[in-house]
């Protein structure tokens, strides 16, 4: 079976090495579409031998017409080529304890639209262990926002609207009957981190986003933030 991967990343380098480790054993390909970092994002995903880069400029903004449109349309290289494609963000780590045997017995199935039930994983503090981030973060609450549709037959038209939450492919697909997969959401690491992250974000937003009400999560303020972290924190239990 062949599984490929495409993402969208900037100025990822503290949470990419947890990703790569993460996906490299499960997918044939992964291809990141880095949107002109200034750290070591790049260099860390030139060392992983599946991994290729794409470089993509939107003047230093956020633009989340862009992101859409490399969802929505890059993985359809795949076809012909991969039994499926993961498309995911860097802090979107897709999960089963035997991932890649379910995958497979989806593809004998017929199933070419995984169903996914989606948890927002919290820590504290950012890890910097060097062991796998699903050994490390196990605390996490359900989110219907991240039950979404990420692994699916690249011969379909996914056609994610915007935020890529929710999608309207075409044709429909065939769904597997149980939600076995987990897409674990580790956008909470650490307070601080994500504190000034949002920051960085808050700057970099584009006048569309903000015209528009796109990533309208970082236009709160930074209060909001951490009100929301801690909240998450709280309802959190271990779910692995």
């Amino acid at each position: 079976m062949t599984i490929h991967l495409y993402t969208v990343c900037w100025n990822v380098e503290g949470l990419l090495p947890y990703f790569i480790r993460h996906y490299e054993p499960l997918c044939d390909r992964l291809v990141f579409y880095d949107n002109m970092s200034t750290d070591s994002t790049r260099a860390i995903i030139e060392r992983c031998d599946k991994a290729s880069v794409v470089d993509f400029d939107t003047g230093g903004e956020i633009d989340q017409s862009n992101y859409l449109r490399i969802k929505n349309e890059k993985y359809k290289q795949s076809r012909g080529v991969a039994d499926y494609v993961i498309v995911v963000d860097i802090d979107e780590f897709l999960y089963h304890p035997d991932l890649r045997a379910v995958l497979c017995r989806y593809r004998d199935e017929g199933v070419t639209l995984p169903k996914v039930t989606g948890f927002t994983m919290v820590s504290l503090f950012h890890p910097r262990a060097v062991r796998p981030l699903i050994e490390v973060v196990r605390r996490g609450r359900f989110s219907p926002q991240y039950s979404k549709m990420c692994v699916f037959a690249p011969e379909l038209d996914i056609n994610y609207l915007p935020g890529a939450h929710r999608c309207e492919p075409s044709p429909q697909g065939v769904e597997s009957r149980e939600a076995e997969l987990r897409l674990l959401h580790y956008h909470y690491l650490g307070l601080w981190t994500v504190l000034r992250r949002y920051v960085y974000y808050q700057r970099r937003l584009s006048e569309r986003n903000r015209r528009e009400a796109y990533s309208v999560q970082y236009k709160q303020s930074l209060a909001c933030t951490a009100a929301r972290f801690m909240k998450n924190w709280v309802c959190a239990w271990r779910i692995l």
